[in-house]
């Protein structure tokens, strides 16, 4: 089995505003980060790591330290997570999102919509 991610865009998820990265044919790719609300803190809190997290969260619904409670506290607009990838030959895409404590997932798989198969 191949595994190739392709793109994830993300809203309102932890320290993030909106930000949309292709992990299609990247290679070796560094993240720089640059907090633009907090002066001594340079890079921490810009969400690097929220990019990886985001990505995680996609899959299993919570980030790799268990955190459920994802939203960005600042923009308090609810979140979403579109991410994109492939599996051998067939193209998937999980779409998360929650709005006003309502979250829903979308699962597809080759443009059709597969979530009632695969509530989990």
């Amino acid at each position: 089995m191949n595994i190739k991610f392709k793109s994830i865009d993300i809203y309102g998820f932890r320290s993030l505003n909106k930000v949309s990265v292709s992990l299609d044919n990247q290679g070796i790719v560094i993240v720089k980060g640059i907090n633009e609300y907090e002066d001594k803190a340079t890079s921490n809190g810009s969400g690097k790591s929220s990019i990886f997290e985001a990505l995680i969260y996609a899959i299993f619904e919570e980030t790799s330290s268990g955190e459920k409670d994802v939203e960005n506290r600042i923009l308090k607009d609810g979140y979403s997570i579109d991410l994109k990838f492939d599996i051998d030959n067939d193209h998937y895409r999980i779409f998360r999102q929650c709005k006003k404590d309502k979250s829903t997932v979308s699962f597809y798989k080759n443009e059709e919509d597969i979530s009632a198969r695969n509530k989990t």
